[in-house]
């Protein structure tokens, strides 16, 4: 089950599976507003970044899993923006003639550019911070590991990359599942955010060895 990191010589029915598990295993976020093309295009932008990438566990050719992450969101942000602006924005087009929309999409454009740290004692907001942007397993393939083995391949990549701060994921403090999940693999609380309409509770990780 050793996961694979997407590239863009991988089949396009790849990121086409990976939309649709965002869509329909994540459950805080606007992102699905945006529609599966535009996820489509956006995970494989990420998948082409520098310091950042896609990695998903793939079975019969079907994707029971993906990550996706970044050694700086900020960078991550602008280069997949710079290199893909206008392809995100066509696919998004029928969902932004809604006034709702850009309500709900403001603070995902502003998201990788705010000064303002998590509310916490021990939060912390470096600009180049890297982060666990998205994760997720198919609801027939959860309870084998998948969600673990993929997190070890996100974080050999990023002590590759020389990441040497704490790494960052959010989820929805209401999701008991998802914050039990981060806990026992060693992530720790360190503050709580608004985003959107949700309370995000925001979680850090330093990676102090080779994950195995």
């Amino acid at each position: 089950m050793d996961p694979l990191r997407f590239s863009a010589e991988h089949p396009r029915d790849y990121f086409e599976q990976v939309a649709e598990l965002n869509m329909t295993t994540i459950h805080h976020g606007v992102l699905p507003s945006f529609g599966k093309p535009f996820l489509t295009q956006l995970y494989y932008e990420l998948a082409r970044s520098p310091r950042g990438g896609v990695w998903g566990v793939v079975e019969n050719g079907r994707v029971l899993g993906f990550v996706a992450g970044c050694a700086d969101v900020r960078a991550t942000y602008v280069n997949v923006l710079s290199r893909a602006g206008i392809r995100l924005t066509r696919h998004a087009v029928h969902a932004a003639l809604s006034a709702r929309f850009w309500r709900a999409v403001a603070p995902i454009v502003a998201y990788p550019f705010r000064a303002s740290a998590p509310v916490g004692a021990n939060a912390s907001s470096p600009a180049g911070r890297a982060e666990l942007l998205a994760i997720a397993v198919a609801a027939g393939a959860q309870g084998r590991g998948i969600g673990t083995t993929l997190i070890r391949a996100l974080e050999r990549e990023l002590l590759a990359w020389g990441v040497n701060a704490p790494y960052r994921v959010a989820t929805n403090v209401q999701d008991a599942a998802s914050n039990a999940f981060y806990k026992t693999l060693g992530f720790t609380p360190c503050g709580v955010m608004k985003h959107h309409r949700l309370t995000l509770q925001v979680y850090e990780k330093l990676i102090t060895e080779n994950p195995a």
